[in-house]
């Protein structure tokens, strides 16, 4: 368990164009998982987000544990009074100096404005993208629709454009009516496996 976290102004900027009831539901996540390390259960919408924000508790979380356990070993090297034969030798004093002024410039978290701009950019996209798909839920059903978002929100390898971004052409109602068609010809149940399990860590 943790007192403190570092909350980043892209989380915000995103977070505050959802609904009220959503908003609270992500507030509620990053707390729970920030500092009691608990998952909650979470809307579809507000879920998407939060899978971007966890990846970035997570990079800071395993950057503060590795912080902590290079102090623990810094702590052993002068344990032993001066003078005990079982005492490590300490550095040079300008050498220890060094090392300190190099350390201070090293802060416990980075924060690359570049990518903040991008994953914002990226988390605004597949809102939007779900929100065009809620419409035909009610025709094509919600498990349909998921595959379909999962499949067309991958990104690409800079993480600057989701698939569907990078067609010549798109028209959703056109391409959910042959995703259904297609899901159904495929197994004859409406279902897609390798879709769901190729994607499903993005749902």
């Amino acid at each position: 368990m943790k007192d403190t976290f570092v909350f980043y102004r892209s989380w915000q900027n995103v977070i505050g164009e959802l609904p009220d009831a959503t908003q609270l539901e992500i507030y509620r996540a990053i707390t729970e998982y920030a500092l009691n390390d608990t998952t909650i259960d979470l809307s579809e919408v507000a879920k998407v987000a939060f899978a971007f924000i966890r990846q970035d508790i997570d990079r800071d979380i395993e950057k503060y544990n590795a912080i902590c356990e290079k102090n623990r070993e810094n702590a052993k090297l002068g344990g032993a009074p001066k003078g005990n034969k079982n005492a490590k030798k300490q550095p040079k004093t300008t050498e220890r100096l060094k090392n300190n002024r190099t350390e201070k410039k090293q802060p416990y978290y980075d924060n690359d404005n570049d990518n903040d701009i991008i994953k914002e950019k990226i988390y605004k996209k597949e809102i939007a993208f779900k929100k065009s798909i809620e419409p035909f839920i009610e025709r094509y059903g919600k498990e349909t629709c998921n595959n379909f978002f999962l499949y067309w929100t991958e990104p690409n390898k800079s993480k600057t454009k989701l698939r569907y971004e990078m067609e010549k052409t798109w028209d959703i109602s056109r391409r959910l009516a042959n995703w259904a068609r297609n899901e159904k010809n495929f197994n004859g149940n409406g279902k897609t496996e390798i879709t769901t399990k190729k994607y499903e860590q993005l749902g």
